[in-house]
C-alpha cells in the first residue's frame, strides 16, 4: 500500500476540512459568539399577532392563563424582568404537560427567521447545552459546585438540536397555513 501522505522522503501537511473539523467543541455557553441562542436573546417573536421581545417573554407569558398577567410579561423592560414575573404569576393547571411544546413553539419561531436559522446551522456539529450556574437542570446543565456532579436534562439544547436539524435538511419549520395553538 503506498502512502499518500510522503512525497519525495518529505512528509506532506496534514489537510484539514473546514466542513468536517477533526474535534468537535461542545458549546456548553450562550454567550458572547453564541449569544443568539439564549431564550433572553432579543429578536421578536410573534405569537397570536402579538409581539414578544424574546422567547423567554413568550414561554414566561405562556405559564399563565391571566389576560393581565400575560401582558404584564409580555412588557416587560428585559428578558430577566419577564422570567421574574413569570416565576410568580398563577400557574396554568397544565403547565407541566405542555411546557415543553411551548419552548419548541417558541425556539421554531426564533429560528424561523433566515439570519437566525443560519446561525443555528452554522453551529453543526457542535453540541449545544445551555450551561448556567443558577441550578437550572431542567432546561440546561448546572456547573456550580452543588450541581455540578449532576446531569442536567438540558432540554433546552435538545430542542435546538432538533430544531437545527430540521434547517439542515431543508424541512420547514412551519407548514404552509400554519395556525398557533392556542396556549
Amino acid at each position: 500500500m503506498v502512502d499518500h501522505r510522503h512525497k519525495g522522503g518529505r512528509k506532506l501537511p496534514m489537510i484539514t476540512d473546514p466542513i468536517f473539523p477533526t474535534s468537535i467543541v461542545t458549546i456548553d455557553k450562550f454567550d458572547g459568539d453564541y449569544r443568539f441562542l439564549s431564550n433572553f436573546f432579543l429578536h421578536d417573536i410573534v405569537y397570536q399577532n402579538l409581539v414578544y421581545p424574546s422567547v423567554e417573554h413568550l414561554f414566561q407569558s405562556l405559564k399563565t392563563t391571566m389576560i393581565g398577567a400575560r401582558v404584564t410579561v409580555q412588557t416587560a423592560a428585559t428578558a430577566g424582568i419577564a422570567k421574574k414575573i413569570g416565576c410568580k404569576v398563577p400557574l396554568r393547571s397544565d403547565w407541566e404537560a405542555i411546557k415543553q411544546s411551548v419552548m419548541m413553539l417558541a425556539i421554531r419561531k426564533k429560528f424561523s427567521d433566515n439570519k437566525l436559522g443560519m446561525m443555528l446551522r452554522s453551529t453543526y456539529p457542535s453540541p449545544l447545552v445551555e450551561g448556567n450556574w443558577w441550578h437550572d437542570n431542567c432546561w440546561g446543565d448546572c456547573k456550580c459546585p452543588q450541581c455540578k456532579d449532576k446531569p442536567g436534562e438540558n432540554l433546552l439544547g435538545k430542542i435546538l438540536i432538533s430544531v437545527r436539524k430540521d434547517l439542515i435538511l431543508g424541512k420547514p419549520l412551519f407548514v404552509p397555513g400554519f395556525v398557533d395553538p392556542e396556549y
